[in-house]
């Protein structure tokens, strides 16, 4: 298989987490992270280390239109799946809507791939006062991005990492069509 071939799998899976499940924003994007490194753990997880670069790089090239060269390269062939909303986003971190999951994504790229005090330094400094809700979000990106390219973390505790210090405790993991709250 290509990486566009799985590039384009993870996209539709992606849309179906986001868009077509009764799942908040910061559920689905922990859900795709899991997903991801089970349907490809031979590409991510398979060489006798994790491949963090090329995972991170993957969702974010569905996730926020970006390559590795963050600030440069954009999405040509219909990749990035906009508009993900920030439901269940912690309240620090909610932007009225915004796409926080892009956002969020953007800044562990960032880090991950030109390092802490650029990514600190460059956009959160330059481009957002410190009290925003993006640029709150962006520590916590900047964080996770780091912490995987220093190897704190397993790409196994990704998803669980971003439920824990991301996604607010006050959330169901589902809501269903009806509006009942509820585990699934």
């Amino acid at each position: 298989m290509t990486r566009q071939e799985r590039l384009i799998i993870i996209r539709d899976k992606a849309r179906e987490l986001f868009f077509h499940s009764n799942l908040h924003s910061c559920e689905a994007l922990s859900r795709l992270v899991e997903w991801t490194l089970d349907e490809f753990s031979d590409v991510y997880l398979g060489r006798g280390n994790d491949d963090e670069e090329q995972f991170v790089d993957d969702l974010g090239m569905i996730l926020t239109d970006r390559s590795e060269y963050v600030l440069w390269a954009r999405d040509e062939d219909g990749l990035w799946v906009r508009d993900k909303g920030d439901s269940c986003f912690q309240a620090q971190f909610q932007d009225n809507g915004g796409d926080q999951v892009r956002h969020f994504w953007g800044y562990v790229m960032m880090s991950f791939n030109y390092g802490r005090i650029l990514a600190t330094n460059a956009v959160l400094r330059e481009l957002f006062p410190p009290e925003k809700a993006d640029a709150l979000l962006g520590y916590r990106g900047i964080e996770l991005g780091a912490a995987l390219t220093w190897n704190v973390h397993d790409l196994s505790e990704v998803a669980d990492w971003i439920r824990r210090w991301v996604c607010s405790n006050d959330c169901p993991s589902f809501t269903s069509v009806s509006g009942e709250e509820g585990e699934d």
